[in-house]
């Protein structure tokens, strides 16, 4: 993989040319470290990452209903596609675990809406358990071979200007 695609909102596109570089914003929080297992903490090493879908409207993501989560939780109003630099220590993390269709199928219910709406508390055990398979199912970017379901790339470098296109906005 050698590109991936981010959502941002025009604010931060407006910031980002004038800057002429892309900040890793997405924080790794320090309550969600505990929770990691030593392989996990081997490959997540820095506390902020540039986060995207190796896809356009990647066919995981809309199958197992996060495609549309996407555009609840984040103001997304342009669409990146950002170069991986040469020998990004990113990683590749499994959003399958944490997703309406993944949680279904392993609970029976649907836990992930449930939590949300307040039906049930967001402490509760599945959607705990969920969350540690989440943090946990990790790929170093160089190892990954297009075999996860729901794929989610991190990455820790600043990117360059020159090496970010912005591409028609799709949904």
């Amino acid at each position: 993989m050698r590109y991936f695609y981010h959502y941002t909102s025009k604010e931060n596109w407006n910031d980002l040319q004038k800057s002429k570089v892309i900040f890793p914003r997405t924080p790794i929080y320090k309550e969600h470290i505990k929770h990691f297992s030593a392989k996990t903490k081997s490959i997540v090493k820095f506390s902020r990452y540039i986060v995207g879908f190796p896809k356009i409207r990647h066919k995981g993501w809309v199958e197992c209903g996060l495609w549309d989560e996407i555009f609840r939780l984040i103001k997304c109003e342009v669409l990146l596609k950002i170069k991986i630099p040469n020998n990004s220590k990113g990683f590749v993390r499994e959003h399958l675990y944490c997703s309406p269709k993944g949680m279904q199928q392993k609970y029976g219910e649907d836990i992930y809406n449930f939590g949300y709406s307040g039906k049930i508390s967001v402490k509760d055990p599945r959607i705990t358990e969920s969350l540690h398979e989440y943090w946990n199912a990790v790929i170093p970017l160089y190892d990954y071979k297009d075999n996860l379901i729901v794929p989610e790339v991190w990455i820790p470098e600043e990117v360059k200007f020159e090496d970010i296109e912005k591409v028609p906005f799709q949904k």
